[in-house]
């Protein structure tokens, strides 16, 4: 499938928050709670492309997995702390 992004970028831009909410579950199968037009415009491009193109590499999806694991992920949030 040949995707013309910077048509389908236009349109994007173009829709309101309700129609780009609407793209969202059509492209990812699922509803989202934001309402930040911004991010739904990238988000949705960005799934667009990676369904024409077919997405990452098996190898790319593997170091990805390889890199979250190792990563040092904080789970609690910071306090500051007055003293």
């Amino acid at each position: 499938m040949h995707l013309n992004m910077t048509k389908e970028m236009t349109a994007l831009r173009k829709m309101t928050v309700q129609q780009l909410k609407a793209k969202y579950a059509e492209v990812f199968g699922d509803e989202t709670r934001t309402g930040n037009k911004a991010w739904l415009v990238k988000r949705i491009a960005w799934r667009m492309q990676a369904n024409a193109e077919g997405g990452l590499s098996e190898q790319a999806r593997k170091r990805a997995l390889e890199l979250a694991n190792d990563s040092d992920v904080r789970t609690t949030a910071l306090y500051k702390l007055k003293f």
